[in-house]
């Protein structure tokens, strides 16, 4: 675990309670202040953490916002401890980052471990309006393209090999905005919009090969 970055002195740890109180009260000021002070740390341990990770679907922000997510809903909850509330935060985000990181490392070794051939998500398999997948082409691409794209919704969408795209794909054609989808899955806006970019090199690597 990454240690703080220097000790606490009692004025610092009444600023935190004060800010822990005020956020059990859903006070946004005091989570945007939590978050300013932590961050930083967080970005850094998640990064490090990921740093043996290949997908370009997330990222120390998506951990990190995730971690910092899971700890204001304890907070709200009342499930932490009165020693946590005073002493110093980091050890705790610090296991909560870890976690979060460690189960993202997870998912993408299992889905690693996925055969190929393995039948994509049921919502994916019912389109069957394949024209309804024009909606996440590039606008940019010819017409010959998105006529593609349309023609070949099935072989496009086991392609990515990955549920979390597939999703991203059903929810875009269901008409979700990319901040809709963002909340969904929580994840970050930008991180919805690089997963969207993959996709889009993706469909453009198979049909490049058609």
């Amino acid at each position: 675990m990454e240690p703080s970055m220097s000790v606490q002195s009692s004025s610092d740890i009444r600023v935190v309670a004060d800010w822990v109180r005020r956020l059990k009260l859903n006070d946004s000021e005091a989570a945007f202040q939590l978050w300013e002070r932590y961050s930083k740390r967080m970005l850094s341990l998640g990064r490090k953490r990921l740093r043996t990770s290949r997908s370009a679907a997330f990222d120390e922000e998506d951990v990190a916002l995730s971690a910092f997510n899971t700890f204001c809903s304890a907070v709200k909850e009342g499930k932490l401890k009165q020693s946590q509330e005073y002493d110093d935060l980091w050890p705790l985000l610090a296991t909560i980052t870890n976690r979060k990181a460690n189960d993202r490392l997870k998912s993408e070794r299992a889905a690693k471990r996925s055969s190929p051939s393995e039948p994509v998500d049921t919502k994916s398999k019912q389109l069957k309006d394949n024209s309804r997948l024009s909606k996440i082409a590039d606008p940019e691409m010819g017409p010959e393209v998105r006529a593609l794209v349309a023609e070949q919704c099935s072989r496009l969408l086991e392609s990515l090999g990955d549920p979390e795209l597939e999703q991203i794909v059903v929810m875009k054609l269901d008409g979700y905005t990319n901040d809709e989808v963002a909340v969904q899955l929580g994840r970050t806006r930008r991180t919805i919009q690089r997963m969207l970019s993959l996709i889009r090199e993706k469909w453009q690597v198979e049909l490049d090969q058609a």
